[in-house]
């Protein structure tokens, strides 16, 4: 026998413990032949074991050996030679028993344990069967390893089908999910593979818009004439109809034991199961997928069902993302149009208007020249805005805004471009190349515009406005250059009158070059203190005493009249810090008077346009005359009458507040603006200041005489002072007498005097006064 043949058919070496061992007689050595016992016989062989004697345990210490006999053989071996003393353990390979036996000679081996019992007996035909045994049950599970093999090559084609329908069908999730629109391709292609990879008889997908309608169906497993007699029902009815109400899938054997079946839709084709989820995400029901009959009859089960549900999730996912990208981009959209329009009239704002100036400058056509390109710029400022938005309020103001831009908009043509630059002001892009010569016309049809009637509840409102024009390439070669220019044209719009449009020139930018070099000298005029104020007597005219003095601002070392640098203060701000250093100085002043004795003298100071529309302008005088020692009536502030027009009703609470202080308020120039004194009643005015225009001329003019007569009887029967200013002869003196003019003020009494000449002044005035008034 071959053993390590028997071994190579082996799951693993066989041992002595998996053969059979004979159990057999046990015979101790002092044992007497009637005892022996009955050898066990193995076909023609019997076998015994022999021990030592019987103090001594059966163990392998006292085994002498396996005595083995024929069966036609003596019974009785005396010779101890006759015993086999061989052994082997249980834990031995059979292949060594095996081995171990055929070198001793022996048919027979006895068996020990690891302990070192006796076991029995191992005979050759023990092995010899156990071995045939064991290839008997190899052949055995070799055949039914064959014929699972046999099976798994039969369902490895249906598992490579299905692992060829998933890959198919995650290619499509994928392609879902890597765009950011559901293309009607893609859903198409997603549920067929979902059907498909189910084994699904009919399959389909339903979008449904903000409203619940159906907007989108698309099949699998039914004919488009059979899709095009489905019936529609109301959203929310019928099994599909729960889906999208409840936001809930639905899984069905048998849809005709459910009493929604009934709801389903007319002409649909007969379906026996039904699994149906909804396509939603965060409370969003974006619509439905369903499949229905298995093409193996079986249920859906609880995998097809995280399938499907993973699907419509994938969608819902999409639509999610592509929600919130339509958002973003609406946000972005209008992020971009806040960066690029103007929010209150919609019109694009300084920085696209620059833009889109600098790109058309750009793009210019080629071989263009200064006859064939010239773009005009305007620069447009409203006049007098400012009195209607503080006089109207805030919201009127927007208003009349928007409906300027409106009538810009209107009044321009198509490639013109309108912006809003801020506040009141606005700017116009001309393309008049094609006609140059128009652009007068043009002009004046956007002065028209803006004159457009804009009506209240109350009332109507009508502005005008000043435009400065610079036309490319002769007033700039860059946008700044040309909105520079055309922003200087309209300062010079608005000193012409109003209403009316400048066009950039030469002679004006040297009157801006020597504006910006006032400016300029007055802010080093400021930081170095160069101004003074001079002082000009006002004289009661009954009995020619006097009663005060005007504070007017003087430049001497710059040898600068006042008119020639008060506007351009103005203009730029820079009156407001002058202005405040003057009434600061002139309650020095006033605190000088009543040291010297002079008490009762009065001050009065001109108050700026820009100060008097400052919001802090009455904190500030209630810490001047707090820091100071004088009665607040003795200082007097002079107001032009165009001032107090702006806006009557904040005029007449501003001077409320400074008579509340105990301060006097006088009209100066008065006749020069509205010259009327219907509004006198509506103020609470201590005096007014009749304009010198109309003294001058006095005595040979009638209409002048005429018109201080009533001026002077109208103010007296209203309770208000009048003060005469630019007197300066005896003619003019004997009028005023005779009409009971209060003051005067003039070169007949005295010039404006610096400080250094006031007191002497006021010491010797009695000679002047006994030249020019008689007691």
């Amino acid at each position: 026998m071959n053993m390590n043949e028997g071994n190579a058919f082996s799951r693993g070496p066989l041992h002595v413990s998996d053969a059979r061992l004979l159990t057999v007689p046990v015979r101790m050595a002092e044992e007497s032949s009637e005892r022996r016992g009955v050898f066990e016989t193995c076909g023609d062989v019997s076998y015994c074991a022999v021990f030592s004697p019987p103090e001594k345990p059966l163990s392998i210490e006292s085994y002498l050996g396996l005595m083995m006999t024929c069966q036609n053989a003596p019974q009785n071996l005396q010779a101890p030679e006759e015993l086999s003393p061989l052994l082997v353990h249980e834990g031995d390979t059979l292949n060594l028993a095996y081995l171990l036996m055929e070198k001793a000679g022996v048919r027979a081996v006895s068996v020990f344990s690891h302990s070192g019992a006796f076991l029995g007996v191992l005979t050759l035909s023990g092995i010899t069967d156990t071995i045939l045994g064991e290839r008997q049950l190899l052949v055995f599970e070799n055949q039914e390893l064959q014929k699972q093999i046999l099976d798994l090559t039969k369902n490895a084609s249906g598992w490579i089908s299905q692992m060829e329908e998933l890959v198919g069908f995650s290619r499509s999730i994928r392609e879902m999910l890597s765009s950011t629109m559901l293309e009607e391709s893609l859903l198409d292609s997603g549920i067929r593979s979902l059907t498909k990879l189910i084994g699904a008889r009919y399959g389909a997908i339903g979008m449904l818009d903000k409203e619940g309608d159906l907007v989108q169906f698309l099949h699998t497993g039914m004919e488009e004439d059979a899709v095009a007699r489905i019936g529609h029902l109301p959203e929310g009815k019928g099994l599909l109809g729960v889906v999208i109400s409840e936001d809930r899938p639905i899984c069905l054997d048998r849809i005709d034991k459910d009493p929604r079946s009934a709801g389903f839709p007319p002409n649909h084709p007969k379906m026996e199961s039904l699994l149906a989820v909804p396509i939603s995400s965060m409370g969003r029901v974006y619509g439905r997928v369903y499949l229905s009959d298995k093409l193996n009859r079986e249920p859906f089960s609880k995998a097809d069902e995280a399938l499907v549900l993973s699907f419509a999730h994938s969608l819902a996912l999409i639509l999610d993302n592509r929600t919130e990208m339509e958002l973003l981009a609406k946000a972005q959209s209008k992020l971009l149009h806040q960066a690029m329009y103007d929010p209150l009239t919609d019109l694009p704002n300084r920085k696209f208007f620059q833009d889109s100036l600098e790109q058309i400058l750009r793009n210019k056509p080629e071989n263009c020249d200064s006859q064939t390109f010239r773009p005009s710029f305007l620069f447009i400022d409203l006049d007098n805005f400012k009195f209607v938005n503080d006089s109207q309020g805030h919201q009127v103001g927007d208003m009349v805004l928007k409906k300027v831009g409106e009538s810009l908009m209107l009044a321009v043509r198509e490639g013109d471009i309108v912006s809003r630059i801020g506040g009141d002001e606005f700017a116009i892009f001309l393309d008049t190349t094609d006609a140059p010569e128009k652009l007068d016309t043009i002009l004046r049809r956007i002065l028209d515009a803006v004159k457009t009637p804009i009506p209240l509840s109350s009332h109507d409102v009508v502005l005008t406005a000043s435009i400065g024009v610079a036309v490319y390439p002769d007033h700039g070669q860059t946008v700044n250059e040309l909105m520079k220019n055309a922003d200087l044209a309209m300062y010079e719009a608005k000193n012409s009158g109003r209403d009316t449009y400048h066009l950039f020139s030469g002679e004006l930018e040297k009157r801006v070059r020597v504006r910006h070099d006032m400016e300029k000298n007055l802010r080093e005029a400021i930081s170095r203190e160069e101004f003074c104020l001079y002082y000009q007597p006002k004289i009661n005219m009954r009995r020619g005493e006097i009663t005060g003095f005007e504070a007017l601002l003087r430049w001497p070392s710059r040898n600068i009249p006042p008119s020639d640098f008060i506007g351009v203060a103005e203009e730029s701000g820079l009156i407001v810090p002058i202005g405040e250093w003057v009434i600061e100085t002139a309650g020095i002043m006033l605190d000088n008077f009543s040291k010297w004795g002079y008490g009762s003298y009065s001050l009065s100071v001109n108050l700026s346009v820009r100060q008097f529309w400052t919001v802090d302008f009455i904190g500030f005088l209630k810490g001047v005359l707090s820091r100071s020692h004088f009665p607040a009536h003795r200082l007097e502030l002079e107001i032009t009458e165009s001032q107090l027009m702006r806006d009557t009703i904040r005029s007449a609470h501003f001077i409320r507040e400074l008579k509340s202080m105990g301060v006097s308020v006088s009209v100066d120039d008065f006749g020069t603006g509205y010259s009327s004194l219907a509004y006198l009643k509506n103020f609470d005015l201590d005096s007014l200041k009749i304009d010198q225009s109309f003294i001058r001329d006095l005595t040979h003019d009638p209409s002048d005489r005429l018109i201080v007569r009533a001026i002077i009887a109208m103010a007296h029967g209203m309770r208000v002072g009048v003060i005469a200013e630019g007197v300066e002869t005896l003619e003019q003196l004997a009028f005023l007498q005779h009409e009971h003019c209060d003051e005067l003020q003039g070169f007949l009494v005295s010039r404006p005097l610096p400080e250094e000449d006031l007191l002497p002044f006021i010491k010797n005035y009695r000679l002047v006064k006994g030249a020019l008034f008689s007691d």
